[in-house]
């Protein structure tokens, strides 16, 4: 199953920055309606950018500090370029948001392709991948504090599937849920989790798939992390 073409984040921004054109705004506003990762992508930076767009005025401090990590992250020779890790309010699009701000803007080489196909929610047939002979179940089991969340992952290293069902997210204000695959190298991948209802489905596809031993979710700020900074509700290891 091909998985959606989405919007490139530089014109999600220019989105949320005022500057599409009619047409170009159509086309945002229809495929949002139809892909909720490009949605929650969207709405992270209408969260981040509303001074931008009422004041024009500076970003916080810490906006800042954010921006020139990367800046300094970038410009480091890079150690492996087999799975680059998925970022979605920083990545190649920081340079419109310097310029957007009046800083110096800055030229980026990263690269947020997967080598892993991830479906999203109503794009996968669950049944098709549960049904597989060789497909076995893991129950999610939630720490205390996040109780209320169940679910299961469906894993099945002949197809190199794995289906990730979360049912129970509570909503966050101001923040979002992000889910993160850690390989037998031990790097981390992560994903924001387009949620539906408290509930989000996400499949995995791919020769990468059966090198990741454990999938775990934590709390993060609006628009994601490069690395697990919050709370985290579950953990599953994965059988090898």
């Amino acid at each position: 199953m091909a998985s959606r073409k989405h919007i490139p984040e530089q014109t999600l921004i220019d989105f949320a920055l005022g500057n599409l054109d009619e047409a170009e705004c159509e086309n945002v506003i229809s495929h949002i309606h139809q892909c909720p990762k490009c949605e929650s992508i969207l709405e992270g930076w209408e969260r981040m950018l509303p001074a931008v767009n009422e004041e024009k005025e500076a970003p916080s401090s810490t906006l800042k500090d954010r921006l020139d990590q990367r800046i300094d992250e970038e410009n480091k020779p890079a150690k492996r370029k087999r799975r680059p890790k998925t970022v979605y309010w920083l990545g190649g699009v920081a340079a419109a948001l310097l310029l957007a701000f009046g800083l110096t803007t800055f030229n980026s080489g990263s690269n947020t392709a997967l080598n892993e196909d991830v479906i999203y929610n109503d794009e996968i047939n669950e049944a098709q991948v549960q049904s597989r002979p060789d497909t076995k179940r893991l129950e999610i089991i939630p720490v205390s504090r996040f109780d209320h969340v169940s679910g299961n992952v469906w894993i099945n290293n002949s197809t190199r599937e794995i289906l990730v069902e979360i049912d129970g997210l509570a909503d966050l204000s101001g923040k979002n849920y992000q889910i993160w695959m850690i390989d037998t190298d031990d790097n981390v991948y992560g994903e924001l989790l387009p949620i539906q209802n408290g509930s989000v489905r996400i499949l995995y596809q791919g020769e990468g798939v059966d090198q990741f031993k454990l999938i775990k979710t934590s709390v993060e700020p609006a628009g994601g992390s490069e690395q697990p900074t919050g709370p985290e509700p579950f953990s599953v290891d994965l059988p090898r």
